[in-house]
């Protein structure tokens, strides 16, 4: 049967593949926590967690099989004064619905230095380095990029 041959390709690229429908009679319910927190000016500590429960979900559901249970993260920034910034964050995500042993974790780490222009303008160069903590690729193996991978960005406010 041709639709379901189409049902189980999650190729993005195929027109025939992957394909994005309503689910009826699916239930979600879940929770989502989140704290900001500022102890000293320039700095900022954020935590988040959301549990997202899914009832009602059948195997031809291709829209929900991706959707984790728990996910969450945790992320420190600093703002010093010479115009440089330095920003952690750790986020996760694990119990997919088709793999309830999967576990997706990285390690953010981002520095910036922002110079100041006449006006209101402002330079900002950064680079950034994600860092994947487990073998587990982001959300289903045709994903699976490298452990690492990192960027530059230039940013001109004015």
């Amino acid at each position: 049967d041709e639709m379901a041959l189409a049902e189980h390709n999650l190729d993005p690229t195929d027109s025939e593949g992957f394909q994005i429908r309503p689910t009826r009679d699916m239930r979600l319910r879940g929770v989502e926590l989140g704290s900001d927190w500022r102890p000293v000016p320039g700095q900022r500590l954020q935590g988040n967690y959301a549990y997202l429960n899914m009832e009602n979900v059948t195997r031809q559901d291709d829209n929900s099989q991706f959707l984790p249970m728990h996910s969450g993260s945790a992320a420190w920034w600093q703002d010093y004064a010479n115009g440089l910034q330095l920003g952690l964050a750790y986020v996760f995500y694990n119990d997919l619905r088709d793999d309830r042993d999967f576990f997706f974790d990285r390690l953010d780490t981002r520095l910036a230095r922002i110079f100041r222009l006449p006006g209101q303008q402002r330079l900002t160069l950064a680079g950034v380095l994600q860092s994947r903590l487990t073998d587990d690729p982001e959300m289903r193996q045709e994903n699976g990029s490298d452990r690492n991978r990192g960027w530059v960005s230039i940013d001109w406010t004015y």
